[in-house]
C-alpha cells in the first residue's frame, strides 16, 4: 500500500529564541513550502529516493533521522521495509522550518504504522528535532502538525489564532545559511555574559508578540495606525536580533535593501544568522521585486 504524508514550512512573526525560556511566539504555516514523504510498504528492502529542488540536501539527514527515530522506539533498522520517496521544496538552513517539516513527516509515517500513538506525535517529533537544534522549543513542530496559526508557548497550552487582518508581509532570501543550533548557542552565551540585558531582550520580544497578536486579532478601524503599530513592533523584534548578534553580513544587507525598496519594517524570521527576511509593506511590493518574494499568506 502506498501512503503519502505532506507537511509544510513555517514562518515566525515574533518570539524567536525567547520562546525557549517560556515567552510566547506567533508562528504561522507556510503552505507554499512543502515536504512530501511517500511510503510504499510492498518491497522487502528499505530504500529511499530524494526528489524536488532541495531533495538531495536531505539524503544524509533523512537516514540519520530514521535511525534516531528507531532508536527512540527501541526498534532495529532491519524491521523497516519498503521504499520512501522524499520530495522537498523547503531549503535547509533558511528559517522556514525544514527540520520540523521533515521530523513531522517521519512522525506521521511512524504513527500511521502504529509505532507511536497519535497523542505522542508532537512530543516524538520534537524529540527528533533535537537532533538538529540541540534544544527544540517545539514551536515549529506545533505549527507544522496543527497547520494553523498559533500563539505558542513551550510551557503552557498554545492557542489557535483566528486572524482578522492580514498585512502585506513577505519573505525574501538573504542568501546566507543560518544554523539554528549555532544561533541558539550564541544567544545562550549572550545571556550568560549579559544576564540583565538578556532578560530585557526577552521582555522586549514578549512585548512585540503581545502587540502583534492584538493587531492581528482585531479588525483595524484605522489601517494606517495599525500599520504604524505593526511596523514599530517588528522593529522592536528586530532590535532583539541585533542585540543578540544575529543580523550580520548578508542578513543586514538584505534588510537594508528591503527598506531601501520601500518596506516599512524588516526582521529575520526563524533563528536569524541567515535565512529569510520578513518585510512589512504598506501595499503590494513592486512587480519587479515580487519574483524573489514569498507571500506569508
Amino acid at each position: 500500500m502506498v501512503k503519502a504524508y505532506t507537511t509544510t514550512g513555517k514562518w515566525i512573526l515574533a518570539g524567536e529564541h525567547s520562546v525557549l525560556r517560556g515567552s510566547r511566539a506567533l508562528v504561522f504555516p507556510l503552505p507554499s513550502m512543502q515536504i512530501k514523504l511517500i511510503y510504499d510498504d510492498t518491497t522487502d528492502d528499505f530504500v529511499a529516493r530524494f526528489q524536488g529542488p532541495s531533495g538531495n540536501d536531505y539524503q544524509m539527514l533523512f537516514y540519520g533521522l530514521v535511525d534516531r527515530a528507531l532508536e527512540l522506539l527501541g526498534r532495529s533498522r532491519n524491521l523497516l521495509k519498503g521504499s520512501v520517496i522524499l520530495e522537498s521544496h523547503i531549503p535547509l538552513g533558511n528559517g522556514l522550518g525544514a527540520s520540523a517539516a521533515l521530523c513531522s513527516a517521519v512522525g506521521l509515517w511512524f504513527a500511521d504504522r502504529g509505532w507511536i500513538d497519535r497523542p505522542q506525535l508532537e512530543s516524538f517529533s520534537r524529540e527528533l528535532e533535537n537532533l538538529f537544534h540541540g534544544e527544540s522549543s517545539g514551536v515549529d513542530i506545533a505549527v507544522v502538525l496543527s497547520a494553523q496559526p498559533l500563539w505558542y508557548s513551550r510551557f503552557a497550552p498554545s492557542e489557535s489564532l483566528f486572524i482578522q487582518w492580514k498585512p502585506f508581509l513577505y519573505l525574501s532570501p538573504s542568501g546566507q545559511k543560518g544554523l539554528t543550533h549555532h544561533c541558539i548557542l550564541k544567544v545562550k552565551e549572550f545571556l550568560q555574559n549579559h544576564p540583565t540585558l538578556g532578560q530585557k531582550m526577552d521582555e522586549e520580544m514578549g512585548m512585540a508578540v503581545d502587540i502583534m497578536k492584538q493587531l492581528l486579532l482585531v479588525s483595524p478601524q484605522d489601517e494606517a495606525k495599525a500599520l504604524a503599530e505593526m511596523s514599530l513592533a517588528i522593529q522592536k523584534a528586530r532590535s532583539c536580533f541585533e542585540t543578540w548578534g544575529l543580523t550580520e553580513g548578508a542578513v543586514a544587507r538584505e534588510m537594508q535593501q528591503m527598506m531601501d525598496l520601500g518596506a516599512l519594517a524588516v526582521k529575520p524570521t526563524g533563528s536569524g544568522g541567515g535565512g529569510y527576511i520578513l518585510s512589512l509593506w504598506a501595499q503590494e511590493p513592486p512587480l519587479s521585486l515580487r519574483s524573489r518574494l514569498i507571500s506569508c499568506w
